[in-house]
C-alpha cells in the first residue's frame, strides 16, 4: 500500500484491526522486503539492518502496533542470504523478541524450504500441507535438532491467536453476503482514493454541457472493469462480465471483469454528447478516433496498453470539445 512505511503501516494496521473485529485472524504479509513480484522465489535482498528497520520493517512494526494482528506471513524471497521463512533475524530477533509479537508466523504458499532451520528461526506454521512440517519435522525432533519446547511454542502461538480473536469461543456466524452493498462501498472508496497526477491543458473535469464528442478507448471498457486478481479473487454477481458469463466459480489465476462498464457510466453522465468506443486492438483506429474527441483512456488489459501511449497523447486535440 505504498512505499512510505508510515502510510503503509497505518493503512494495513487499520485493515487488520477491522478484520479481527469480525472474529477472524488478521494476517499481515509478506514479511519482509517482498518488493517485486517477478522472480521473488529466487531474489536475494541484500540490505543493512538500519536501512531495513527504517523502511520495510518499519511498515510492519507500525501495522502490528495498530492492529495487534494475530498472524504474520513470511515471504518467498531471501533476505541477506536466508529465505524469509527461515530467517532468524526477521522472525525471531526482530518480530518475536524486539517487537514482542505474540501471534504466529505462517509461510506463504510453498515458501518453506526446511524443517529444522525454519522451526528454529521462528516459523510456526507451514502452508500448504506438510511438506516440511510433517514427517520431516518429526524426524528432526527425534534427532534432537529441534527441542520439544520449540514445537510447544509453535502450538501455543497458534492456539493463543485463535482464542484471542474469538475464533474458538465466539466464531463469526455464516450469513448471506450483501454483494450490492459491498460494491457500493468499494466504489465510494475508489472515488475518494483517486489522485489526479497530470491534467494537460486543464481538460479535467469535463463539462458535460460543453463536450460534444468523447472517445472511450481500451479493452472491454464497454463491458466491465478488471479486478485485481490473486488469491483474494472473488467472482462478481452473475459471474465474469467477459465470456463465458455466469459460469460459476472461477480459478483465482484467471482474469475477472466486474460488470461495471466505464463506457455506459460515461454515456449516462453525458447524455448530450456523442460517445464513441474503440477497444484499442487497432492502434491506428484508436488514434484516429482520439483525434476527433476528448480522449478518455481506459486500460483493462493486464499486459498494458495495446497501442503506443505517445500515439494516443499526440492525437488528442483539446480544441475539439
Amino acid at each position: 500500500m505504498g512505499e512510505d512505511p508510515v502510510l503503509a503501516g497505518t493503512m494495513v494496521g487499520w485493515v487488520m484491526k477491522g478484520e479481527q473485529a469480525q472474529h477472524v485472524i488478521g494476517d499481515i504479509k509478506h514479511y519482509a522486503l517482498n518488493n517485486q513480484e517477478r522472480g521473488r522465489n529466487a531474489v536475494n535482498v541484500n540490505i543493512d539492518k538500519r536501512s531495513m528497520r527504517e523502511s520495510d520493517l518499519l511498515a510492519f512494526e507500525i501495522g502490528l502496533q495498530v492492529s495487534n494482528a494475530a498472524a504474520v506471513m513470511c515471504s518467498y524471497n531471501r533476505v541477506n542470504g536466508d529465505y524469509a521463512c527461515e530467517n532468524k533475524y526477521l522472525l525471531m530477533d526482530v518480530l518475536k523478541k524486539d517487537w514482542n509479537f505474540k501471534g504466529f508466523v505462517v509461510s506463504d504458499w510453498g515458501a518453506t524450504h526446511s524443517a529444522a532451520k525454519a522451526s528454529a528461526a521462528g516459523l510456526d506454521h507451514e502452508e500448504p500441507g506438510e511438506f516440511f512440517y510433517g514427517d520431516t519435522l518429526k524426524k528432526a525432533v527425534k534427532a534432537g535438532q529441534d527441542p520439544m519446547a520449540e514445537i510447544g511454542d509453535h502450538v501455543h502461538r497458534i492456539l493463543r491467536s485463535m482464542f484471542a480473536t474469538g475464533v474458538i469461543d465466539d466464531p463469526p456466524q455464516k450469513s448471506v453476503v450483501d454483494a450490492a452493498r459491498g460494491l457500493e462501498v468499494a466504489q465510494k472508496i475508489e472515488k475518494q482514493s483517486i489522485v489526479l497526477l497530470k491534467n494537460e491543458h486543464g481538460q479535467l473535469p469535463l463539462d458535460a454541457s460543453k463536450v460534444h464528442t468523447i472517445a472511450v478507448i481500451g479493452p472491454h471498457a464497454d463491458v466491465g472493469m478488471i479486478s485485481g486478481g490473486g488469491s483474494a479473487q472473488v467472482d462478481p454477481p452473475n459471474g465474469n462480465a467477459i465470456m463465458p458469463p455466469g459460469k460459476g466459480q472461477t480459478h483465482w489465476q484467471e482474469h475477472i471483469w466486474f460488470p461495471t462498464s466505464p463506457l455506459k457510466a460515461i454515456q449516462v453522465k453525458t447524455t448530450g454528447a456523442r460517445v464513441q468506443y474503440n477497444s484499442g486492438s487497432d492502434p491506428s483506429a484508436a488514434a484516429s478516433l482520439a483525434k476527433t474527441a476528448v480522449g478518455v483512456e481506459k486500460v483493462t488489459s493486464i499486459s498494458g496498453m495495446r497501442f503506443s501511449r505517445s500515439m494516443l497523447e499526440e492525437s488528442i486535440c483539446p480544441c475539439s470539445v
